[in-house]
């Protein structure tokens, strides 16, 4: 006769094996609890199904929750190799510059032709400026809008306003930037700093 090779253990007798022990190990809880006049009580094999896939869920939920900052940054620098870059890029410089430093930017770029880019640190200056001067100290998360309306407030706001919109347009709008809007830029930072 042939020998017949049985399986000794399969994952769905392993997780039968584990909802039957969690069920009996609720019913005695259940019974420790419960007072010994009331009738016996048992739960549904559904419920426990529940319970169980439930907790599974869970769990599983919040392992991805924890791994994704490790899955996030593994998928960027992967990126990045393909790209051939070593660092992320950033259309900020890695550090704050000075006013002076900003308008240099500015002036290169502009002897370059890159308009926007010379506008851009224009903005970038006159936000240092603001800062420097504690009129509205440097956040990352102000918006130009926010922007807007602490300079409101300031006697002369017409020139930052005209920096804050250019930038506005650089980054959200469609506009292209020509010599004349850097002009109009430039003057008025030059307003700025007459202040």
């Amino acid at each position: 006769m042939l020998a017949i090779a049985f399986e000794k253990s399969n994952l769905s007798w392993q997780i039968q094996l584990i909802k039957q022990r969690i069920g009996e190990w609720i019913e005695l809880k259940l019974f420790e609890l419960m007072p010994s006049k009331l009738p016996n009580v048992s739960i549904s094999p559904l419920l426990l199904d529940v319970l169980f896939w439930g907790l599974v869920l869970a769990l599983g939920t919040l392992v991805i929750w924890w791994l994704m900052p490790l899955f996030r940054r593994t998928w960027f620098a992967l990126q990045q190799s393909a790209e051939g870059q070593s660092e992320p890029r950033s259309p900020l410089p890695p550090r704050d510059l000075t006013v002076a430093e900003w308008l240099q930017q500015a002036k290169m770029f502009h002897q370059q032709g890159h308009y926007a880019e010379a506008c851009r640190a224009l903005y970038m200056a006159m936000l240092q400026r603001l800062n420097d001067t504690k009129v509205a100290l440097h956040e990352p998360s102000r918006t130009d809008g926010e922007y807007l309306q602490l300079v409101r407030s300031l006697a002369q706001s017409r020139p930052y306003q005209t920096l804050i919109q250019t930038h506005e347009q650089i980054c959200f709008g469609n506009a292209q930037i020509s010599n004349e809007t850097y002009a109009l830029c430039q003057q008025a930072y030059r307003e700025i700093e007459g202040q």
